[in-house]
């Protein structure tokens, strides 16, 4: 996991605001969202233990890298993004199911 994904991911467990270079933390009222070049790209609700992510029309290595550091992170590496054929699968628990879209997953 590369240092930016790392901070970016302790943020938001810490409920702290972070920025660096083209990766953003903000979080308020119990919610840390995630910003990738201004893009949101995940949210945090702490109180419901709830993530939700999108890659917002965005499927790039650094996209899927920043949201595998985040949920590897939170769900303690119990889930994840792959890719195969430039078409994105998220894995939660027992089912793999396509992202190829922009809609928003939660985990």
């Amino acid at each position: 996991m590369r240092k930016i994904t790392e901070l970016t991911a302790q943020a938001v467990v810490n409920k702290e605001n972070f920025k660096c270079d083209n990766t953003k933390v903000v979080t308020e009222r119990g919610i840390s969202k995630v910003y990738l070049h201004n893009n949101l790209i995940a949210k945090y609700n702490h109180s419901r233990d709830k993530l939700s992510i999108t890659h917002a029309g965005w499927k790039t290595n650094t996209t899927k890298e920043r949201l595998n550091g985040l949920i590897s992170t939170i769900r303690s590496g119990r889930d994840g993004i792959s890719q195969s054929k430039g078409v994105w699968y998220l894995k939660t628990n027992d089912k793999t199911i396509s992202i190829d879209d922009e809609k928003w997953f939660s985990l």
